[in-house]
């Protein structure tokens, strides 16, 4: 069960007990968007999930943000909780939060998790996601959003999960615009492919094989620049893992973090 908790900066949710799991969710999303993957998660780690500034439903605009002002959020959570370090798991913009948390502060991270987080980039790849931000001012969330959404998941999916995605829909709509576009911007004009050598935490990289903007090819490229990782390629999916198969997810991540865990002395 997720309960609401009040931090420094916001409201933060914590599900389970155990080893303590930071999630960190991406652009166009909250932190609803990890409920499936928790919902198998819970039963061996305190999940800890929260809203990224101007995410939480009906809230008003916020004032411009970067990455290091996102880095510095998750740091005050985790300091409002007296946690020493966590596991921390980031989809999509969140890995890129996640990431750039575990090389500022590397003592607070005993595994890192990027989900669907691109690195190495091409200019066009990047002209496309500010391009989104263009049309949603052109012609409306919703109205920009609806086909995109789609992309994010299999035909087989879309199919049979109409309410699915239509919930998903809804989800991004509630977001303030200017929030959403701010996170848009930031997500397209961030590369992190400069720095990952510096990363010596622990990593475990997950992507869909078709992920639209960080697919098999990108993924296999961050792997193979990260001093300590290792590569889950779901074959067939795309964006929406967390949705379409979070038991599988919620798996893989269970299983690294445990292989990772240093033993506890006789």
């Amino acid at each position: 069960m997720h309960m609401p908790h009040k931090s420094v900066d916001g409201e933060f949710h914590v599900s389970g007990h155990g080893e303590p799991l930071l999630l960190v969710h991406g652009n166009a999303s909250t932190h609803e968007t990890w409920s499936g993957v928790i919902s198998h998660l819970e039963r061996d780690f305190q999940c800890i999930t929260y809203d990224l500034r101007g995410h939480k439903v009906q809230s008003a605009s916020v004032e411009p943000y970067g990455l290091d002002d996102l880095v510095d959020d998750l740091e005050n959570l985790r300091a409002s909780l007296n946690i020493e370090s966590a596991h921390i798991v980031g989809h999509s913009l969140g890995g890129m939060i996640a990431a750039a948390y575990a090389r500022r502060y590397p003592g607070r991270v005993k595994t890192l998790c990027m989900m669907v987080t691109p690195a190495g980039r091409t200019a066009d790849d990047m002209a496309k996601s500010n391009n989104i931000s263009r049309l949603i001012q052109e012609n409306g969330v919703r109205a920009t959003l609806e086909t995109m959404v789609q992309s994010w998941y299999t035909d087989e999916f879309v199919a049979s999960h109409p309410n699915a995605i239509e919930h998903r829909l809804e989800q991004i709509v509630a977001i303030n615009q200017d929030t959403l576009l701010n996170d848009l911007k930031l997500y397209a004009d961030t590369e992190i492919k400069g720095w990952l050598g510096e990363l010596y935490t622990p990593t475990l990289i997950i992507t869909g094989e078709f992920a639209v903007g960080c697919d098999a090819r990108m993924c296999e490229w961050i792997h193979s620049h990260l001093r300590d990782s290792e590569l889950k390629i779901f074959k067939g999916l795309k964006n929406g893992i967390l949705t379409e198969i979070p038991e599988q997810v919620a798996d893989k991540i269970s299983v690294f973090v445990r292989s990772r865990e240093v033993p506890t002395p006789p």
